[in-house]
């Protein structure tokens, strides 16, 4: 789905990824999206390989990764992002890769 818009309202990120239980590999770069809803791959627990990058985050909300228990690779790389908050990789203990590559990162919590 990379390469839409599909942070322009008119799109339900919530709705649209909690039914595909069986989904390994997601692309929603350069979309606009500006903000993640709370819980949104609540359901993606195959999720290995998820791409956030070139869409201008200026946060990523803990709740955005709950449910990736399978994340090995994220990519939110290119947004606008200032701060790493606490505990937002946590819950992701096999996370092999991660691109934060070109933000605005001012502070990383040292839990992060």
């Amino acid at each position: 789905l990379n390469g839409n818009v599909l942070g322009n309202g008119n799109f339900s990120l919530q709705l649209t990824f909690s039914k595909y239980l069986n989904l390994r590999k997601l692309s929603l770069s350069n979309n606009h999206l500006k903000d993640l809803p709370s819980n949104l791959f609540q359901n993606s627990t195959l999720i290995h390989e998820l791409k956030l990058n070139q869409n201008g985050l200026s946060m990523f909300p803990v709740e955005a990764l709950e449910g990736l228990t399978s994340l090995k690779y994220l990519d939110i790389s290119s947004n606008s992002l200032e701060v790493i908050g606490d505990s937002l990789f946590v819950q992701q203990p096999q996370l092999e890769s991660l691109n934060l590559g070109r933000n605005k990162i001012e502070t990383l919590h040292k839990d992060a």
